[in-house]
């Protein structure tokens, strides 16, 4: 037990801590004294709010085993997250619970941190006055901001599955010359897998049965130790007037 990485503990089948790890010590900042006769709900909140403890303990011991996160007390009454794993066993004849308590506070902060990053990152991707659109390796669009959505003169829901190859763009160069699905700023940086930058185009709109000027930016996305982009997103601003 002194060797486990995470914090032990070892309950009667009434929740009374019997044992425990030199990690719990760590952790939860008691002697061995003070939290040996402890209780479960003397440091999990859930614990503390659940009205019928002995009716979980019995759950617990016929189910053989539960899983599930949690907020635990330490001493100086200081609270952090946790991920509880209790097993049912059998020593010497007699019941116990054994749990494992995994400091989870460094996980819980990165998961805040990244729900606030994606969060900016959204609401900047809704917000923003250019276009931009994703397309899978296969150059289907997989995504497009409402920006897009104004610029092309279609819905995401319309958008989504198009690739540049599709005829309703009648794409033009800026000779007003065709300009084939497989020269747009998007397909060739998912074929070179190369930034393509400042890439001028026509693209006809039919509801205002006239064509839009744009600068297209093209960045091709890989995935780790892969060679190939597995998506490209493609912004641009509208230069028509």
């Amino acid at each position: 037990m002194d060797q486990a990485p995470i914090a032990l503990f070892l309950h009667d089948m009434t929740g009374q801590i019997v044992e425990i790890n030199r990690r719990t010590l760590e952790n939860y900042g008691y002697t061995e004294d003070e939290i040996i006769g402890l209780k479960a709900s003397d440091i999990d909140v859930d614990f503390i709010e659940r009205e019928d403890e002995g009716a979980f303990w019995d759950q617990l011991n016929h189910q053989g085993q539960m899983d599930f996160q949690a907020q635990h007390k330490r001493k100086d009454d200081s609270f952090f997250p946790v991920s509880i794993s209790l097993s049912a066993i059998e020593l010497q004849g007699q019941k116990f619970i054994l749990a494992l308590a995994e400091d989870i506070t460094e996980r819980v902060q990165a998961e805040c941190a990244l729900r606030a990053s994606e969060e900016k990152f959204r609401a900047l991707f809704e917000t923003m006055s250019e276009g931009v659109v994703y397309q899978n390796a296969e150059g289907k669009i997989t995504s497009a901001n409402p920006a897009a959505e104004r610029l092309l003169g279609l819905s995401l829901e319309q958008m989504q599955g198009k690739t540049s190859l599709d005829p309703r763009w009648k794409a033009v160069d800026q000779h007003g010359q065709d300009l084939p699905g497989e020269q747009h700023a998007a397909m060739i940086a998912l074929r070179t897998g190369e930034k393509v930058e400042n890439y001028l185009q026509g693209i006809y709109i039919p509801e205002r049965d006239a064509y839009v000027w744009i600068i297209v930016n093209a960045v091709p996305q890989f995935k780790a130790g892969s060679d190939s982009p597995y998506q490209v997103y493609a912004t641009f601003v509208d230069i028509t007037e």
